[in-house]
């Protein structure tokens, strides 16, 4: 079912989060917090400070199309300061993934549950690091 709350962690708006980058081990490299997060829209901002990666780590999805049963459809993606308003979402084969093909990368932008938060991976913006937002330790 195409609702975010489906494939991000469970969060509320205003909460502190921390942002980890990783494979199997994941280490906290910055925070911040959704400032939206809702069935259809999920905004979210923050800081990152490694050697790896330092600045705005911003990632906002909204799915246009607000329809619960789609399997793919329209949806508009921001990271950091870029934006495609024309981005085509999709579920994976097993429903666990949204994947996300937009103009701002090479190749698609997976965004799911993982590790008690939410995974997005292959974001070129964000250095193509499989990014971890997940409630403070």
């Amino acid at each position: 079912m195409a609702i975010l709350k489906s494939f991000f962690g469970p969060y509320t708006d205003g909460e502190l989060d921390d942002i980890k980058v990783g494979r199997g081990l994941y280490r906290k490299i910055g925070e911040g917090r959704f400032e939206t997060f809702t069935e259809y829209h999920a905004k979210f901002k923050g800081q990152a400070d490694s050697a790896f990666y330092k600045g705005a780590v911003s990632i906002e999805v909204i799915l246009n199309d607000e329809n619960p049963k789609a399997t793919s459809g329209p949806c508009v993606i921001k990271i950091n300061d870029l934006s495609d308003l024309v981005a085509k979402y999709s579920l994976d084969g097993e429903r666990k993934h949204l994947c996300i093909d937009t103009r701002l990368n090479k190749g698609e932008i997976k965004i799911g549950p993982g590790r008690g938060g939410t995974v997005i991976e292959g974001a070129d913006r964000l250095r193509g690091a499989r990014i971890l937002i997940a409630p403070k330790d």
